[in-house]
């Protein structure tokens, strides 16, 4: 992944060591296809304790917008008032700025 992706993970596993990974660098929607997102599995508690970091330390991670349940903060607005209407994440995604143009795909 790139920087902020390798950031955000390494704190996953420091923070949240029983965590499920479940993709970064991989050709599908969203950022994943340019190596800048990740997603993860875990508790809805520590779920939304990773989305609280990665929106606190935005400016270390370089985040973009991150995704849970029916909800997507975005770096530039915040909390959007809108309900995020694509798949539902029980899982939580972040993206961040930087991504390679469809290098995975």
């Amino acid at each position: 992944g790139v920087e902020g992706i390798d950031r955000f993970e390494g704190d996953v596993r420091d923070s949240f060591p029983k965590a499920r990974f479940a993709g970064d660098c991989v050709c599908k929607p969203l950022d994943h296809g340019d190596c800048a997102a990740v997603d993860y599995f875990d508790t809805n508690a520590n779920m939304e304790a990773m989305r609280d970091q990665a929106i606190e330390w935005a400016l270390y991670f370089n985040t973009k917008y991150v995704i849970l349940y029916d909800r997507i903060y975005e770096e530039t607005n915040g909390f959007m008032p809108q309900v995020y209407t694509g798949d539902f994440h029980y899982h939580i995604h972040v993206s961040v700025y930087g991504g390679i143009s469809r290098s995975a795909c």
